[in-house]
């Protein structure tokens, strides 16, 4: 597999086999590869706790709890606040795409939107059954441009794992609360809790994982300026 069908065989998967484990020494191997990612003056600003077994299981225990019993329905438990789904108003074309992407999800699975919530709660309570989540961290001095250095950092990770055969997913809602995060992991209160990816083997039987995502056209974000 070379880097451009790695990038076009991943996919976001948000049900995993939950008895399939991943070994550490895979894990590591795939972290140190990221780590190869670019960033601004070589700085490597990243920051990776790793939350496997029994530590996430305490993790998913914890979101279970605030989820059942303290959560507003707002993103803004984490570290980095998350946008609400009425933050986009001068951006429509995100707005439209989320709509398709949306729409299309719901007709590939033949649910109603409150079907599809009930089912991603249940998964979020789980950390989505993956065996393995990796939180990406950054120190809170930071620059917003180390946001970059981070997400690039991200993307090899996930394409690393789709070389491996490992599937992957990108989300806000393992970082969602960010007290249950830093002290489950010991992560210092310096420290920004950013992205979780969570890693394993997806559950190809599950209704979460059959919808694709559908990319929009290149020349609806695309210009080249020669003169």
């Amino acid at each position: 597999m070379n880097v451009i069908e790695g990038i076009y065989a991943r996919r976001t998967t948000r049900a995993f086999l939950p008895d399939r484990d991943i070994p550490e020494e895979v894990i590591r191997e795939l972290v140190e590869i990221a780590g190869r990612a670019p960033s601004w003056a070589s700085a490597q600003p990243w920051e990776v706790y790793v939350a496997t077994g029994k530590k996430l299981d305490e993790i998913r225990d914890a979101y279970a709890y605030e989820l059942t019993n303290n959560f507003s329905g707002k993103f803004e438990y984490s570290d980095v606040p998350g946008p609400g789904f009425d933050d986009w108003g001068d951006t429509p074309l995100c707005v439209e795409n989320m709509a398709i992407w949306k729409q299309n999800r719901l007709d590939v699975m033949g649910v109603t939107n409150e079907e599809y919530g009930n089912i991603m709660g249940g998964l979020t309570m789980k950390q989505l059954n993956a065996p393995v989540c990796v939180f990406l961290c950054l120190n809170k001095s930071l620059t917003p441009y180390s946001f970059y250095d981070l997400g690039a950092f991200g993307q090899t990770l996930m394409l690393a794992a789709t070389e491996k055969g490992i599937d992957s997913a990108a989300t806000y809602l393992s970082v969602l609360f960010g007290d249950v995060l830093h002290k489950a992991l010991g992560i210092p209160d310096n420290t920004n809790v950013v992205l979780g990816i969570s890693l394993g083997y997806a559950d190809k039987e599950h209704i979460i994982n059959k919808p694709d995502a559908k990319q929009m056209a290149v020349d609806k974000y695309l210009k080249i300026i020669s003169e």
